[in-house]
């Protein structure tokens, strides 16, 4: 259990690495053991040749039936193991039914046989009832309420729902971590980078395909999930179902935040525009939709954590379960809400899910402002909303706010919560609860409609030849081969490749003149490290290519040698001072050092005690310097190497400082973050050219710990009281080592004629502007134009500049140019009136968030104004002052 990382043979590709799961956090290692991997045989099912993506048309219910192979049960319909019969319920197999195999038992009286699928609109008794697809779904939740009792509808409201057999209604399992591909299941499925690098590639059209993706391998691996498993429906299984608990959209307040790695970033509209995409993808519906034109929903996607959740534990705070964020209106509304609102006004996610923390001294899992007067009242959303894993259990387990746990079930239920995520200890006492007046069978009602609103937009209630999405399918191995997804998974990370140092031009590689290369890092080997957390099916098998095996491929001509040089991510030093990766390094033409971070269970092995190489949930980093082992590695290469190329490679979450001395050593720095299951060869593809990076840093870089405020200080603003510099690129008044929205290219840009559309603006207004970008290079590269604002004449505290828009433009040519046009919407430069309030005052706070007149400078180029040279400058005057609220 002690072997070293990189000991292991080039053939052996580890599936766990050599430590005990149980070194991780035992509390998630056990949540995630609980609900991991699923029993289930392996699927025999296929799907549909030709199917694009995530936007599937189907013209008939016909050609949707003949689809599916013809022993295959269509929809949420299993089929009986001992009969061959297609039904909603187990209960009705073997004797309980007189159906023919292959024939489709009626859930509306559990007695009729029709032929088909496609005959389902035979079943009797369905007219006016929850089955009834012609009716509006109001009409169909007032008769469900109306037909299930207040002790059945509370059980409907846990992860583990079970089934309405009356009804026809089946079991279903809600909880499903899908953040970045369909995980924890037996499925082979497509691994993405994780939401860092998602956010790195600044790419909207990428984001909108990964959602797609993973939303239809969700769909079609349910469908083939439910096949393989008839009896059991999968309702063990994290992953088997619809409902995902994805995207994650808290704000990387802090680097040394746990779950910096999850998050698309630091910036309120960065994070708004890629989460509509993601979440739009994802589901198939359009801006402003709930469902897609055929009323229906590809899956389903989860806002979280709501709100103002960016702690773990352990750097100088207290666990997330017990901490309390203080924040004010300002902070609450120009930082914290954006994304939120993005998520569920804009793209109409189906669930939010309610953090672990307090806010303002509620817990937020029972905190009515958030829940209540935010979501539902000023939002105008009609979603569900989950607790976080127990969260709902601890308002009184851990945050103590109520006295006994049936006064916490009534104080989440009243708030607005839906479902209880993890256990039942909440909602098994909601009966009593109801019975002693501390809430109302009214408000049961209310969480049991919000659920089945969903399953009635995922079609799990209607003809299933009516609904698309049944007609994709998967099996749990055939998409380790599906180059359509795959080669998205390999765009996406290629995209988030972030080039943050090139002296000289080291970079790219040139492969005639490389004949022997040195890879030197304890990850070198280790594929699954290149997934981040909440990886999609890190099964054996589906690792995809590590580092050292993607540059031996790449590098064809050539010879490729592997050096641990540390034992582990964390350990303090070599066990033979570096000599055998200083050999090789004087040897090679060239060397590629991987340092960066670890994660889960990659955390093992000795450290230095800093707990500063380890980044999971549940764990905060206490310092953000690079581990000493790793800064000492970097010199002994150097000094053994002084004249050959250094490549220093990041692999990580959290921005991390360098360091004077290790950033003067490597002579380029490229940021792979966390690339999943393509980013091996993305990573060989940039360093020897194959494509030029234009990944952007979605998060700033600082200097130091020291640069950073306490942990626990949930304030943006520089405040000389708690001395505070400041923190993300908005806010900040120090210098970073790398900026917000920095990277380089293999090549050079020039931006030219920017022109706005007005010299002036009402204030609701869009401004729309145009700036021609031109290669002035030697290789064809992607360009992020990004554009900022900032606001002289603002009458009270502002960010000191902030993002207003941005565009990912593809290969443009040496010598091109490219016009591009970019909208900055009004709201992107609102401040908040009344900014100061707190407490339970900041919920409606939202009635201050304002437009204001005054100048607005516009200044657009490849980075932030203060860093980029050869932005181009430009004023606009906001005529009037206005609430945003007017400009709906």
């Amino acid at each position: 259990q002690k072997a070293r990382w990189c000991s292991l043979p080039l053939s052996l590709t580890p599936t766990e690495p050599p430590w005990l799961p149980s070194q991780a956090a035992p509390a998630i290692a056990a949540r995630h053991w609980r609900h991991g991997l699923s029993a289930s045989r392996t699927g025999t099912s296929r799907r549909v040749r030709g199917m694009q993506l995530s936007s599937v048309v189907v013209a008939t219910a016909t050609w949707l039936s003949a689809a599916i192979a013809a022993d295959s049960c269509l929809g949420e319909f299993t089929r009986c193991l001992d009969s061959g019969v297609c039904t909603m319920s187990t209960h009705w197999c073997g004797t309980n039914s007189s159906c023919k195999p292959g024939e489709y038992l009626c859930p509306s009286d559990s007695k009729t046989c029709v032929a088909t699928a496609a005959d389902y609109a035979k079943c009797p008794e369905m007219k006016g009832t929850h089955l009834d697809w012609t009716l509006d779904t109001e009409s169909r939740l007032d008769y469900l309420v109306a037909h299930v009792n207040l002790t059945a509808q509370i059980a409907q409201l846990q992860n583990t729902a079970p089934e309405l057999l009356d009804l026809g209604i089946p079991e279903y399992q809600w909880l499903n971590d899908d953040q970045h591909g369909v995980a924890r299941t037996s499925a082979y499925a497509t691994v993405f980078p994780n939401g860092v690098g998602l956010g790195a590639t600044f790419s909207h059209d990428t984001l909108r395909a990964v959602g797609g993706i993973v939303g239809s391998e969700a769909r079609g691996l349910h469908n083939g999930f439910l096949e393989s498993d008839p009896s059991g429906r999968q309702m063990r299984c994290n992953g088997c179902s619809l409902t995902m608990y994805a995207p994650n959209l808290n704000l990387v307040r802090d680097p040394r935040w746990g779950r910096a790695q999850e998050v698309y970033g630091e910036d309120p509209l960065h994070m708004s525009d890629l989460v509509i995409q993601f979440v739009l993808g994802a589901q198939n519906n359009t801006r402003g939709a709930s469902t897609d034109i055929a009323g229906h929903l590809q899956a389903g996607t989860c806002c979280k954590h709501f709100a103002v959740y960016n702690i773990e534990g352990n750097a100088g705070a207290p666990s997330r379960v017990y901490f309390d964020a203080k924040v004010n209106a300002r902070d609450m509304w120009e930082t914290y809400m954006p994304a939120f609102k993005a998520c569920v006004q804009t793209a109409r996610s189906s669930h939010v899910m309610c953090s672990y923390n307090s806010l303002n001294g509620v817990p937020t899992c029972g905190n009515k402002g958030l829940l209540t007067t935010v979501l539902r009242d000023t939002w105008k959303w009609d979603g569900f909303v989950v607790s976080d894993y127990d969260a709902w259990a601890n308002i009184v387990g851990t945050h103590h706010f109520n006295a006994t746990m049936e006064a916490g079930a009534a104080q989440g239920l009243n708030a607005g919560i839906d479902q209880e995520g993890g256990g039942n200890k909440a909602i098994s006492t909601l009966l009593a609860a109801t019975k002693d007046g501390l809430t109302t069978p009214d408000e049961v009602a209310r969480a049991f409609r919000n659920l089945f609103r969903l399953r009635i937009r995922l079609g799990m209630l209607d003809p299933p030849t009516s609904v698309s999405y049944n007609a994709l399918r998967f099996n749990t191995t055939e998409l380790a081969t599906n180059e359509a997804h795959l080669s998205v998974a390999r765009k996406a990370a290629m995209e988030s490749m972030t080039l943050l140092e090139n002296k000289g031009g080291a970079l790219p590689l040139i492969e005639g003149k490389v004949g022997k290369l040195t890879v030197v890092g304890p990850q070198a080997n280790v594929s699954g490290l290149l997934f981040g957390n909440y990886a999609g099916s890190a099964n054996s098998g589906n690792w995809g290519d590590s580092i050292e095996v993607a540059l031996r491929k790449r590098l064809s001509s050539g010879s490729v040698t592997r050096f641990c040089g540390l034992d582990s991510i964390g350990a303090p030093d070599s066990s033979d001072g570096f000599k055998a990766a200083a050999a090789a390094a004087a040897d090679a033409d060239a060397t590629v050092v991987i340092l960066g971070l670890a994660f889960d269970q990659y955390c093992g092995g000795k450290d230095d005690g800093l707990t500063d190489h380890c980044e999971r949930e549940g764990l905060d980093r206490r310092i953000i310097e690079l581990p000493l082992g790793q800064q000492k590695m970097v010199a002994a290469l150097r000094a053994a190497a002084p004249h050959t190329p250094l490549v220093c490679l990041l692999v990580h979450g959290g921005s991390i400082a360098l360091g004077n001395a290790t950033r003067s050593a490597c002579d380029a720095v490229l940021d792979a973050w966390y690339p999943g299951i393509e980013g091996g060869a993305a990573v060989a593809a940039t360093i020897f050219g194959d494509v030029s990076p234009a990944g952007r840093t979605p998060v700033t870089f600082y200097r130091a710990t020291a640069d950073l405020p306490l942990i626990t200080n949930m304030a943006l603003y520089p405040n000389t009281s708690t001395g505070s510099h400041g923190i993300t690129y908005r806010y900040f008044e120090g210098k970073p080592l790398y900026p917000f929205g920095y990277g380089l290219s293999f090549t050079t840009f020039a931006y030219s004629d920017l022109a706005l559309d007005a010299a002036s603006h009402a204030a609701c207004d869009t401004i729309t502007l145009t700036v021609t970008v031109t290669n002035t290079g030697k290789v064809a590269s992607d360009e992020v134009v990004q554009v900022y604002l900032k606001q002289p004449d603002a009458t009270v505290p502002a960010p000191r500049v902030r993002l207003g828009a941005f565009k990912r433009i593809r290969s443009l040519a040496p010598g091109s140019s490219q016009k591009v046009t970019l909208s900055v919407p009004a709201e992107v430069r609102a401040v908040v009136h009344g900014g100061d309030a707190t407490g339970e005052a900041v919920y409606a706070a939202s009635a201050g968030v304002t437009l204001e007149k005054g100048r607005l400078e516009v200044f657009v180029g490849g980075g932030q104004p203060d860093y980029y040279t050869g932005h181009l400058a430009a004023t606009t005057t906001i005529t009037e002052t206005k609430k945003a609220s007017a400009c709906l």
